[in-house]
């Protein structure tokens, strides 16, 4: 049996520098011995800094919500989440990093 986790989480922007400015504090601090200006290449969008944040906190759970709130004074106020459980995915994530080459890992499968 394969089990999927199919997560949502909503979020604001408050302050969009604010953000990009804790975003690639964090990046940094994942990954040490990168320059300020690596963060600002890699982490240039709201999109960028929001992954970045949430690999920083470690994805799901409460402790995830700890540790988001605490961005709130760097200007991303935490909205509603949802999370969704499948069985059987026709079409299972592979392992690695790679997972998006292949196709829509978003797609819900036919029928759902």
């Amino acid at each position: 049996m394969h089990i999927a986790l199919r997560f949502r989480h909503d979020f604001v922007v408050t302050d969009a520098e604010q953000l990009l400015t804790a975003a690639r504090r964090a990046y940094r601090e994942l990954n040490p011995g990168t320059t300020e200006q690596d963060a600002a290449e890699t982490v240039t969008s709201a999109a960028d800094a929001v992954f970045t944040l949430l690999e920083q906190a470690g994805f799901l759970g409460s402790g995830t919500d700890s540790a988001l709130a605490a961005c709130e004074d760097d200007g991303l106020a935490l909205g509603g989440w949802r999370a969704q459980v499948t069985l059987n995915d026709p079409r299972p994530l592979p392992a690695g990093p790679d997972c998006f080459v292949n196709h829509d890992v978003f797609a819900l499968p036919s029928g759902a």
